[in-house]
């Protein structure tokens, strides 16, 4: 529906990632409203739009993704506590792993009080902001936390990018691999298939193969990209 692309003005990672943070903030600010639910995902450029807020109409947070224990650099917790206090509404956290050890982990957790809590508000979703990982080249913290047998495979099944841990394929499609889902806690496909707004912000060229399947899949609405990305992206269109 929508692309927002940031010039290069600075080739640097943290400097595309706060203008794509302070891009994506004001797209966010000028289309939510008091009736939304606001669910967000993780990642650094949502830590940068987090920071770049305006104050937002009254409405709730939920957390789509459980937190991403292998990056120090990426809170997840205090990413939804900062845009709680923008949006000033109920805040349904996730204060668990996004990948368990095991299924049995998984479950037990996803029965407890407080995070079956959040679960339920998945559905009640009508606006999100999510990142994507791209695995081909591996720029994905999903693929970061996965032991690397389970790697390999995931790789094998022709994952080339994920977005709140849904795997997606070259074309768009859905890769369905049971082994590594049942140890997920997060949104799955076709819960954020029914999110009628989903914010992807990614960037730099080597994501664009990443992104391109992403936005193939229908998941994603709307884009906040960089110059070299949005270049690449149109280069792969043919």
């Amino acid at each position: 529906r929508q692309a927002v692309v940031v010039r290069d003005l600075d080739p640097s990672d943290e400097f595309t990632s706060a203008q794509m943070g302070r891009a994506c903030a004001a797209l966010l600010g000028d289309s939510i409203s008091a009736t939304d639910v606001l669910g967000i995902s993780w990642g650094r450029t949502l830590h940068a739009m987090v920071g770049a807020l305006p104050q937002l109409p009254q409405c709730s947070v939920v957390q789509l993704v459980g937190a991403v224990t292998n990056d120090l650099n990426v809170n997840s917790l205090e990413l939804v506590r900062q845009l709680a206090e923008s949006a000033r509404g109920s805040v349904f956290p996730l204060s668990v792993p996004m990948v368990l050890d095991g299924a049995a982990a998984a479950s037990a957790l996803r029965a407890e009080p407080q995070i079956r809590r959040t679960l339920k508000q998945f559905r009640n979703v009508t606006r999100a902001v999510v990142g994507i990982g791209s695995w081909q080249p591996q720029r994905s913290a999903l693929a970061d936390a996965l032991p690397p047998d389970l790697r390999r495979r995931v790789r094998r099944a022709g994952v080339v990018a994920d977005t709140c841990a849904c795997l997606i394929d070259e074309a768009g499609g859905q890769v369905v691999m049971e082994e590594l889902q049942s140890r997920l806690i997060a949104i799955d496909w076709e819960q954020l298939r029914r999110v009628p707004d989903v914010i992807a912000v990614a960037g730099g060229p080597t994501k664009a193969q990443g992104v391109a399947a992403a936005l193939r899949s229908g998941l994603v609405h709307r884009l906040v990209t960089d110059q070299r990305c949005a270049e690449e992206l149109l280069r792969l269109a043919g």
